[in-house]
């Protein structure tokens, strides 16, 4: 796993749809997670700030694959 458990840190988000080992999600409160039937971990949303550093409402997805 990787990412930030602090609220307030970007993220790296790489280039939509292509999977890389330097994408991080940023801090964030408030995400909704589940796993798969494959094990897999998911990330959904939260609040906390986008690629450009601005606050509010997240709608990005992760998977982190097993």
């Amino acid at each position: 796993m990787g990412g930030s458990n602090v609220g307030g840190l970007m993220g790296t988000y790489g280039t939509l749809g292509t999977p890389a080992s330097g994408n991080v999600p940023g801090g964030r409160v408030g995400a909704a997670t589940w796993v798969d039937n494959s094990g897999n971990l998911w990330l959904f949303g939260g609040f906390g700030d986008d690629s450009t550093g601005k606050s509010g409402d997240l709608n990005d997805l992760w998977e982190y694959q097993l």
